[in-house]
């Protein structure tokens, strides 16, 4: 008996209350309004859903629960749509119809949403002009964005107006001077940093940062007032830059238009053209951003002559007094490592300024301090040589994308080289990988490169790329001598008038005309035109004296020139057949080479003949004075 009464109810339009529910939500979803009772639809959009329900002689159920649901959504003022839609039945009685109006009144469980579900089950939608949200308040509205720039431009995000988009928060960021700036393949900014010294303490710093995708959302978002259309409330509203702005801009590499960064100086220096660049801020002629850091500078002299060149070198030369130089030339590195840190941003190279000693305690790290002290006010920050070469330069690496003024390799304990340390001496612009990730960025090269170490030595093609100071205190325990004063504390107390000194010296030299004074250097010339050549024309050493010493301890030429006087003395003859050396002596030669190639090279043992004269060749350039021969193929 329940069940037929379920069909006779159902037969009528009956139905449970969670199906009354399940209606009521799927027509709210349909007329795009939200489960709050105070979001109330209008007349029209009401009007456009009733418009889609037919009514070609409805069944009374379904003719008054159209009525309800059209008395719940507009009340009283509905009848004109109440009897207009009913009039489309040619059963309607007009006059029937106006006296039942009043009888809605009386409530069911039936809301405007019925409505809305009846029409959408006939094919309707909710136009879009009608999508207005109820409004409501905005709990930020008037706050006050201490860090809003007055004035900021407008950016109206919009779909298919990327580039513009893009354009105009560039523009904004430019507009509103944010330190940001380009700087090889990445968009950088200044920040202060953690770097470690010489005695293992952390100090802060000034590096370069690169900027990432959020931090340049943002500046933009600093820079600019960003709006969206929203459709529902159909007006502009407030947003963020969205972060896809942002990832478009990072990929705008090449159209950049933000200034590009050389490097940051925390002192006066010279620029190419041999001119003064002493005034705080970015300097359009160079890239370099002058950051005095609160100090004040003494004025440097214009036009210095060569008298006060030789004062202000005589200066120089009383800090460093009291360091066991062993000969003058060492003397004269360290003098041009003073020199050449403080203008090597000017520089398109610069060779390697190494500091060496039998002994620890010597002295090494504090002339790097002494440099470092001078041209940024702090002690110089520190790298590891690491225990292999991929390890070197991952943090050679580093400091080249933080843009480290200076990069001292502390305590070398193996022979320096590699061919990333190679080219940051002389390549203007470097690829290297940014840490946490499979990306090479391209960077500037312009730091100035110093290594220190107990019996220092540099291998393979390093010993043509580096200058090198040696000191000898000749006691046991060289740290434990006195002094009556520390170097680097006198250059914190006056470190103004060194800087002036140095810029005097360089300064002078320049005007003079760049005296020749030595053969410059390959693949440093204008290093050695300057800074080398103006120690000399002061009557210092020259600081390239050091590189015979340094070729002379070269552990990478002694074993392949120990290679090479077996291999002569195998084949005893200037000129042989290589099918005729592999065809008649080829196992035997092998047998007593190899052995020897493998201790003192590290090679293959197992080497062909082939893979020996390919190794001989890639390094036959660095045995100049050893007796050589060629091998030719037969015929």
């Amino acid at each position: 008996m329940v069940g037929q009464a379920e069909t006779i109810l159902r037969g009528i339009g009956g139905q449970t209350r969670a199906e009354i529910k399940g209606v009521e939500r799927a027509g709210r979803k349909a007329a795009g309004i939200s489960a709050n009772a105070q979001d109330v639809p209008d007349r029209d959009l009401i009007a456009s859903a009733l418009d889609h329900i037919p009514n070609d002689d409805l069944p009374y159920d379904e003719w008054i629960k159209v009525g309800f649901a059209l008395y719940a959504g507009l009340g009283p003022t509905g009848a004109d749509l109440w009897e207009s839609w009913s009039a489309q039945a040619s059963k309607n009685d007009p006059a029937a119809t106006a006296d039942k109006w009043p009888s809605f009144a009386t409530g069911r469980d039936i809301t405007v949403r019925t409505l809305f579900w009846e029409a959408k089950k006939n094919g309707w939608e909710r136009p879009k002009s009608a999508r207005k949200r109820a409004p409501h308040h905005n709990p930020y509205e008037g706050m006050k964005r201490d860090w809003a720039a007055p004035g900021r431009p407008t950016i109206r995000v919009t779909a298919g107006d990327l580039p513009r988009v893009v354009g105009e928060g560039e523009m904004a960021m430019m507009n509103s001077r944010l330190p940001l700036y380009q700087r090889g393949s990445m968009v950088v900014r200044p920040a202060s940093s953690a770097v470690t010294i010489t005695d293992g303490r952390k100090i802060n710093a000034p590096r370069l940062v690169v900027a990432n995708r959020h931090h340049i959302a943002e500046a933009m978002t600093v820079a600019a007032h960003w709006e969206r259309f929203d459709s529902r409330a159909m007006d502009w509203v407030s947003t963020d830059c969205p972060l896809r702005i942002a990832d478009t801009y990072l990929a705008r590499e090449g159209m950049w238009k933000l200034p590009v960064l050389t490097g940051i100086i925390n002192a006066p220096t010279l620029r190419a053209d041999g001119s003064l660049l002493d005034q705080p801020g970015y300097d359009t002629a160079t890239g370099l951003l002058f950051d005095p850091q609160g100090v004040s500078f003494p004025t440097i002299p214009e036009f210095p002559d060569r008298h006060q060149a030789m004062a202000a070198l005589g200066y120089l030369k009383r800090l460093i007094e009291t360091f066991p130089f062993v000969g003058e030339a060492d003397r004269s590195v360290a003098l041009s490592g003073i020199l050449t840190t403080a203008i090597r941003r000017s520089l398109p190279s610069a060779p390697l300024h190494g500091f060496n000693a039998p002994t620890a305690g010597s002295g090494k790290s504090l002339l790097v301090d002494i440099a470092s002290m001078i041209v940024s006010g702090r002690p110089a920050s520190v790298i590891a040589q690491g225990k292999t070469e991929e390890e070197m330069e991952k943090r050679l690496g580093a400091a080249l994308i933080a843009g480290d003024p200076l990069i001292s390799i502390d305590n070398c304990e193996i022979g320096l080289g590699g061919e990333l340390l190679c080219q940051t001496l002389t390549q203007p612009m470097l690829k290297v990988r940014l840490l946490g990730k499979s990306l090479n960025i391209e960077v500037p090269s312009t730091a100035a490169v110093f290594a220190t170490g107990n019996n220092l030595t540099v291998v393979g093609d390093m010993t043509r790329r580096a200058i090198r100071c040696t000191l000898d205190a000749g006691v046991e325990r060289p740290e434990l001598r006195e002094f009556d004063r520390d170097p680097v504390a006198t250059v914190a107390d006056c470190r103004g008038d060194y800087v002036a000194a140095v810029l005097c010296i360089l300064r002078a030299h320049h005007l003079a005309g760049r005296p020749q004074q030595t053969t410059p250097l390959g693949s440093f010339t204008e290093w050695s035109r300057w800074v080398r050549d103006a120690l000399v024309w002061l009557g210092e050493a020259d600081p390239c004296a050091t590189m015979d010493s340094i070729r002379g301890a070269d552990p990478k030429l002694e074993a392949l020139t120990t290679v090479v006087e077996q291999w002569h003395k195998e084949a005893a003859a200037a000129v042989f057949s290589r099918a005729k050396a592999e065809r008649d002596s080829h196992m035997a030669w092998v047998s007593r080479t190899a052995p020897l190639l493998a201790a003192q090279t590290g090679a293959d043992p197992q080497a062909t003949f082939a893979a020996l004269d390919r190794f001989m060749r890639e390094h036959l350039e660095h045995l100049s004075d050893t007796p050589v021969w060629t091998l030719r193929d037969a015929g």
